[in-house]
């Protein structure tokens, strides 16, 4: 049973924020700082700490506004998608990334899975803030999103079509996963908080599991 269906199991009696469901509050994961979970996260938030996909500090807070790491991300995303086998015994096939660090095994499943390359320089940067263009070719990759794209593409002043992460932030808006800002753009270079990778990760989906995209006129974007 993958991620979604899990957390759409026997939610029928629970409260949904935003498409997301809220598990019942005995078996809720919950941080000190949760009253700084803005909104539209928390559900996605609580969803993932509960199936142990993201935690929190060793003081019991979440943090919900600080950046993610390219390595911190690849380790949500192949415990969070399907069928990623992670190997304990990895070694490192990057020049940055230490053989004891601990972020190897989640970095190496997420290669062998087509969803990181590295740079074109052999390195990883896994303590490098992911942005939000990198975010959005992850999670396609990951959740084998389709690369279709709604009407009025391009849809953002700051993502034209000749851009490499142009097909995946189009097919991340298509799915609802992830909108613009009120100026028009999307921010490929803005860094991910933590809140917002909940967000982009718990995604939409429906009963089944699947990810829907929505009809343009009905698009609610999870994260703006």
């Amino acid at each position: 049973m993958n991620l979604f269906q899990k957390t759409f199991a026997g939610l029928a009696a629970f409260a949904v924020t935003l498409g997301v469901a809220v598990v019942p509050a005995s078996a809720a994961t919950t941080f000190n700082d949760d009253s700084s979970i803005p909104t539209w996260a928390q559900g996605a938030v609580q969803a993932l700490a509960d199936e142990a996909i993201i935690s929190g500090y060793e003081d019991g807070s979440f943090h919900p506004n600080d950046t993610v790491t390219r390595a911190q991300f690849a380790k949500i995303i192949v415990l969070a998608a399907d069928g990623i086998t992670i190997d304990e015994d990895s070694t490192s096939s990057f020049s940055d990334v230490e053989g004891d660090f601990w972020g190897v095994k989640y970095i190496e499943a997420a290669k062998t899975a087509g969803i990181v390359n590295g740079n074109a320089d052999g390195t990883f940067a896994p303590n490098a803030a992911v942005n939000r263009a990198a975010a959005a070719k992850m999670i396609s990759l990951a959740f084998g999103i389709s690369m279709d794209k709604a009407e009025g593409a391009p849809h953002f002043a700051d993502v034209p079509a000749n851009e490499w992460f142009y097909d995946y932030v189009e097919a991340v808006y298509n799915y609802s996963i992830v909108g613009g800002y009120d100026n028009g753009n999307f921010g490929p270079n803005d860094a991910l908080t933590r809140a917002q990778a909940a967000a982009m990760i718990q995604g939409k989906s429906d009963e089944s599991g699947a990810l829907v995209a929505d009809a343009p006129s009905a698009r609610n974007p999870i994260v703006r």
